[in-house]
């Protein structure tokens, strides 16, 4: 199925909509994506590694972001004026199109997966602004997994498939130390430790407040719930 959907992509969809006659090297690049959701795409390397012209797969990347088969998620800035640069992160449109053996881990989603799931829930927000977000502070790498614009509001997300409370605390200190600007702060999980830290409550300062939302709770549709003011 998962091969029938990538050829029926390639050579009727992407062809109709430019007319490229590389069909092929189109169901190599998007199988590609399909099996590395939330991964920083190195355009030179891939290109590389999969024998297609760099300025082809720009124009795929274009041609497959406009068609609405995969979405890209840009490096956050800060600077409206380069936030369009060339590390982004891809993720298919659905998660149930990521291959089986990426999708699962030991039965349970995979956590890139998950993240593919977050992208293609807060991306139905209206004028929504995605990103993901790392900064190297002396010789550690620091990263939230998204940076979300809505508006005047500044969202960070994390995503874990279970939440401790070292969780908690390593997540609101890089915020604070980053992101200090952030209206608002969500951990989301799929799932929880056996103390039940789904339901916990981090009452600080509104500076440093925390939600914690399980993931079902956007997948019903209810992703403005979380988005009161900090």
């Amino acid at each position: 199925l998962f091969d029938y959907y990538v050829k029926r992509v390639a050579q009727d969809d992407i062809l109709r909509i430019k007319g490229i006659s590389q069909s092929i090297e189109v169901a190599r690049f998007l199988k590609y994506c399909y099996f590395h959701p939330g991964g920083e795409l190195n355009i030179t390397a891939t290109s590389q590694e999969l024998g297609i012209p760099r300025s082809t797969l720009d124009v795929m990347l274009d041609l497959l972001v406009q068609a609405g088969y995969i979405r890209v998620v840009p490096k956050y800035s800060g600077n409206a004026a380069t936030l369009r640069q060339r590390h982004v992160k891809i993720y298919p449109i659905d998660h149930s199109l990521i291959p089986k053996q990426v999708r699962f881990d030991r039965e349970e989603p995979s956590g890139m997966t998950i993240e593919t799931m977050v992208v293609n829930i807060f991306s139905r927000i209206e004028e929504s602004e995605i990103y993901f977000f790392r900064k190297k502070t002396g010789r550690e790498i620091k990263e939230i997994d998204f940076v979300i614009r809505v508006g005047l509001r500044l969202i960070v997300v994390e995503v874990k498939k279970r939440i401790t409370r070292s969780d908690i605390e390593n997540f609101r200190k890089t915020v604070f130390e980053l992101l200090p600007q952030a209206t608002n702060r969500i951990l989301l999980c799929w799932d929880t430790d056996e103390k039940g830290l789904m339901r916990d409550r981090v009452d600080t300062d509104d500076r440093e407040y925390i939600e914690i939302q399980p993931l079902w709770k956007l997948a019903l549709g209810l992703p403005t719930s979380l988005f009161a003011e900090g």
